[in-house]
């Protein structure tokens, strides 16, 4: 077996994605990431299955707690040059952008950016969309994950096939 070394951490170009581009655009940096890899390691999961394409390490990526790949072989990462070793990698920046991207884009209160406490025998929120207050399905509340017109954005599963064509 290589040695393995770990620690590394993938580094997202931002550290939040609020609308549909800022998170292609991170999707786009981590395909960029996984072709130089890919083009000179082999690419597995910690119990060894291999990654075929950029896909499937996008949505093994996606929505976890900790997610890490293994790269292994000889070459040149990042300046650093390996012979036979296995380099782990942390996608966990990859996971904190969207772990909770479908809940704040759906049509829920949660997903308010503009809420208001409602004040009563039993308070609660209730989303400000300007004209009158609504507790669930408001078509027209700010979504905090929104698309380029405003509008809630696209199901996480829709960015992510579009990030792998």
């Amino acid at each position: 077996m290589p040695n393995l070394l770990t620690g590394l951490k993938y580094q997202a170009p931002l550290s939040e994605a609020n609308t549909e581009a800022e998170l292609l655009e991170i999707f786009a940096d981590l395909r960029k990431f996984y072709n130089q890899l890919s083009s000179t390691f082999r690419i597995t999961d910690h119990s060894g299955t291999p990654y075929n394409n950029f896909r499937e390490v996008l949505e093994a990526s996606v929505g976890k707690d900790s997610v890490s790949i293994l790269v292994t072989g000889s070459g040149d990462v990042g300046g650093l040059v390996i012979k036979d070793t296995s380099l782990e990698y942390d996608l966990s920046a990859i996971s904190a952008v969207t772990r909770f991207w479908d809940i704040n884009r759906d049509g829920s209160c949660h997903a308010c950016k503009e809420q208001v406490r409602v004040i009563g025998m039993d308070s609660y929120w209730e989303c400000n969309t300007g004209k009158e207050y609504g507790r669930k399905d408001c078509l027209d509340h700010k979504a905090i994950k929104q698309n380029s017109e405003g509008k809630p954005a696209r199901k996480l599963k829709e960015l992510i096939e579009e990030a792998s064509k």
